[in-house]
């Protein structure tokens, strides 16, 4: 003796939909998840390019005025933004 089920349009619509709303509920959420990413990534990128340029200002100035050691030291600066940078671009 077999259990034997018939597919009808109702049968379908109540197994189908469940699963159709749980797989839209999950994308919104991937993609509200994405954005909020994106948007953060953005915000660090902005800081840091700001925090590069400065330090690019900077290290001309002091390399006008002579100040090798200072120079030197931005510039060390700048290249930790730099690798920042781009760790933020490959996540």
């Amino acid at each position: 003796m077999g259990y034997n089920f018939k597919y009808t349009k109702e049968t379908v619509k109540l197994f189908v939909k469940p699963i159709l709303i749980e797989i839209l509920d999950v994308t919104n959420w991937h993609e509200t998840c994405l954005r909020i990413i994106t948007q953060t990534n953005l915000t660090i990128m902005n800081n840091l390019f700001t925090k590069y340029q400065n330090a690019k200002l900077r290290s001309k100035e002091f390399m006008k005025n002579g100040q090798l050691h200072r120079y030197f030291e931005t510039l060390i600066e700048m290249n930790n933004y730099k690798k920042l940078m781009i760790a933020v671009i490959a996540n």
